[in-house]
C-alpha cells in the first residue's frame, strides 16, 4: 500500500510567496483559487474540514497546479 503524501495548505501559501511572487490565493466555499500570470487554477481543495493553514492537500493536486500555472 502506498503512503499518502500530503502538503499543508499553509505550506502551499508560503511556496507561492517564494516561487510565484505576485500570485493571489482567493478562498471560495470548498476550494481556493490561485491566480498567477493571467491564469487561474480553481481546483485547489481547502481540505477535509473546510480550510485553515493546517488542512492537508494531496501532493498530486499541488503538482497539477504547478504545471498548469507554469511555476
Amino acid at each position: 500500500m502506498a503512503s499518502r503524501r500530503v502538503v499543508l495548505l499553509g505550506e502551499i501559501e508560503e511556496m507561492l510567496k517564494v516561487c510565484a511572487p505576485g500570485s493571489e490565493m482567493t478562498s471560495k466555499l470548498h476550494h481556493c483559487w490561485v491566480t498567477y500570470k493571467k491564469k487561474t487554477w480553481t481546483s485547489l481543495p481547502k481540505g477535509e474540514h473546510g480550510g485553515g493553514s493546517r488542512s492537508e492537500i494531496k501532493v498530486g493536486k499541488v503538482k497539477a497546479m504547478i504545471r498548469f500555472l507554469g511555476i
